[in-house]
């Protein structure tokens, strides 16, 4: 955490402490040029597994991670990938923006043929309902740790040419329910 103050960084650990199961396993203060950056390890490899448990607890983590930052007036700004290693995430304090957890959900693509929904359990049913609209058709719906998993027929994410396209009109018809739902 570059630039985070004392709050930033107490949230940011409470998040962590709160939500991933393996906790924090060590913390350091590097120096960059003439800044300090704070380093939080964590236990386990949050980042790099696609399956399991721990993915969705990944997810869980960042949700929490978000609601207690804008619960506190960090206002999430952009997250990028630099360097195809490194997720950064750039927050501004905003005093008057308050969101919590709970104003937060995470629909994530994964595997090549699945669509996974934490904390999105108003919208599981108009994510059923795009994909019955698409070319698409449900292999399995599942409860997995606290989440749902539609899994596909094919591979839409991992695919060129005309089904790339047909995934593509899938993502708009999920994105049109969701927006109708959130317009309610």
């Amino acid at each position: 955490m570059l630039r985070g103050d004392e709050l930033f960084v107490d949230t940011v650990k409470h998040a962590i402490q709160a939500t991933w199961p393996g906790g924090i396993q060590k913390e350091c203060i590097l120096v960059s040029g003439t800044e300090n950056v704070h380093e939080v390890k964590l236990h386990g490899t949050p980042w790099n597994d696609c399956d399991g448990e721990q993915n969705f607890r990944c997810n869980q983590m960042m949700i929490r991670l978000l609601g207690e930052l804008g619960g506190v007036g960090y206002k999430l700004i952009c997250g990028t990938n630099l360097k195809g290693t490194m997720d950064s995430f750039f927050f501004f304090k905003e005093e008057s923006y308050r969101v919590g957890a709970s104003d937060f959900c995470i629909l994530s693509l994964n595997n090549g043929d699945l669509i996974r929904l934490i904390d999105c359990n108003d919208m599981i049913e108009s994510v059923e309902n795009a994909i019955n609209k698409s070319e698409y058709k449900i292999q399995r719906i599942s409860s997995e740790y606290g989440g749902i998993e539609f899994k596909l027929k094919g591979c839409p994410w991992n695919c060129s040419g005309v089904p790339a396209i047909e995934s593509r009109r899938l993502l708009c018809r999920i994105s049109e329910e969701l927006l109708a739902q959130v317009a309610q």
